[in-house]
């Protein structure tokens, strides 16, 4: 690492909310691969409030002979895990962009590490063809620093306003209730059962901590949830099927969505994801958005059915503990 480069472990009440505006602007706007016509300097803002807001977050910024030249967010998960943000670091162009980005990531795993955790993981997120560049260099920072390619997933966007569902109906014996009043103690049996037997190659190689983390992130209910559209399907008293909607500036984002293995396959799953879209749409939601294993054909398969469209994708890069050599 080039000692010249100075990375300092830092939060947002230590920074000035105005000057790392300035600065994230100017640093994107500057370098090719991540400019943007559209981008203002109040949409940066706009999601440095949304970092600020969420309280968890471990700033990272380097800097180079007193001047500041990048930063890195990231953020516990559970006691095991935690999340580096979309498409960060992010460095201004002005300085050694290789250099100062494998300062960040190394900052990084190394905090990771001396906190006890045993994974850090980032996704880069809403991924085109004309974003191929940009990839490419987040791929090389990362791989550079221990962080290998994990899964790939596909992004995909259904429009409300055009939903015809009809009439939705459910065999004897199943109902459909509302999530949000169910603790998640209660749903975590319906949810581990699901993804252990849904193909999700992400949830099957992580820890048994990291999966319980992962599932209080996706049911977290201080996020802005769609109470009506997030429901949970009864046998009887027994929970076998879940879908949950937080709601985002671009509509709703399906966070967690599953039928418990014994219950497959017959129709159930669409009944459930048809009758969440509908309630979604009624109460004025125009997209829904959910990401999905691109490997996982049958799950997607689904999803087209019902209205999904892919329209980007998503990748993910993974530090774990004790296997820096690979996935």
């Amino acid at each position: 690492m080039n000692t010249s480069i100075e990375t300092r472990i830092q939060n947002f009440s230590n920074l000035d909310m105005k000057e790392l505006a300035s600065f994230t602007f100017d640093a994107l706007q500057k370098t090719p691969e991540s400019r943007r016509e559209d981008r203002t300097i109040k949409m940066v803002e706009e999601y440095l409030q949304e970092i600020w807001d969420y309280g968890t977050d471990v700033i990272v910024t380097a800097h180079v002979k007193g001047k500041f030249a990048g930063w890195l967010c990231f953020w516990k998960v559970s006691t095991d895990m935690m999340y580096i943000d979309s498409w960060h670091p992010i460095v201004h162009p002005e300085f050694n962009e290789d250099e100062v980005a494998s300062a960040l990531i190394q900052k990084s795993i190394e905090y990771t590490k001396n906190e006890g955790r045993k994974r850090l993981e980032v996704f880069h997120m809403g991924m085109t063809d004309d974003m191929r560049p940009r990839y490419e260099k987040y791929k090389k920072w990362y791989e550079s620093n221990g962080m290998h390619q994990g899964f790939e997933w596909a992004h995909m966007v259904a429009d409300l306003t055009t939903l015809d569902s009809g009439e939705i109906l459910l065999p004897p014996g199943f109902t459909l209730r509302p999530l949000v009043s169910v603790p998640n103690d209660e749903i975590y049996e319906c949810y581990y059962e699901t993804f252990m037997t849904s193909g999700d190659r992400r949830f099957l190689e992580q820890t048994e901590e990291q999966k319980r983390g992962n599932f209080e992130v996706f049911f977290d209910r201080s996020e802005r949830i769609e109470e009506d559209a997030s429901l949970l399907l009864y046998y009887g008293e027994r929970i076998v099927g879940f879908l949950i909607i937080i709601l985002i500036k671009k509509g709703g984002f399906i966070n967690g969505f599953g039928i418990h293995p014994d219950f497959r396959r017959r129709g159930l799953g669409r009944a459930l994801m048809l009758s969440s879209m509908q309630k979604a749409a009624e109460n004025g939601m125009k997209t829904m958005i959910l990401e999905g294993d691109i490997d996982n054909y049958r799950a997607l398969n689904l999803y087209r059915s019902v209205g999904f469209r892919k329209i980007q994708g998503s990748v993910n890069f993974v530090w774990k503990a004790g296997n820096e050599n690979g996935i």
